[in-house]
């Protein structure tokens, strides 16, 4: 795992150097090789690599906008993640679908849709909410009535404080 997390942040930097090329000396988000907004995952590659190491050949995973890695480093092909879990089903695929988002993601109606039709047709399916404590505004405090989100539809959930790897491995199976 901290071989996968030490890689994860390689590519972080690497991107991150690539994005402010030639947007100084004033900052233009319109120039250098990488134009528009970048959203940096650094500090999240143990809720990464914590669940992703159960995973087999068979499995999917699927990433928010921010931790862009998750997906990378999986291999996953971007253009084919959408509804993984219910093609897995309806194929008779074996493996199940991870997807990672934000914590704020989790306070919109498309992740309590999605929860209620995975919960319904007990899809293959587990949704990591990255907590992202950088942001104050963001946090899952006092957002929601039910606290275990998973619990709101009949799933199993568990929160896992810090960020620990070897925490998160140990509340993944």
């Amino acid at each position: 795992m901290y071989e996968r997390m030490i890689e994860s942040r390689y590519l972080d930097d690497a991107v991150h150097a690539a994005y402010f090329e030639g947007k100084t000396p004033v900052f233009d988000m319109a120039k250098g090789p990488v134009p528009g907004e970048m959203h940096q995952s650094f500090g999240q590659e143990p809720c990464a690599v914590g669940v992703l190491a159960y995973l087999g050949k068979g499995d999917v995973v699927g990433a928010a906008h921010r931790p862009h890695h998750v997906a990378v480093a999986r291999g996953v092909n971007l253009k084919r993640c959408a509804g993984a879990a219910m093609s897995r089903r309806m194929q008779g695929l074996p493996g199940i679908a991870v997807a990672y988002i934000g914590e704020a993601a989790a306070n919109q109606g498309a992740f309590h849709e999605v929860m209620n039709m995975a919960s319904l047709w007990k899809l293959p399916f587990i949704c990591v909410i990255e907590e992202w404590r950088v942001r104050a505004q963001a946090h899952l405090d006092g957002r929601g009535a039910q606290p275990n989100l998973g619990a709101a539809y009949g799933c199993f959930g568990e929160y896992v404080e810090g960020n620990d790897p070897d925490k998160i491995f140990a509340a993944a199976p």
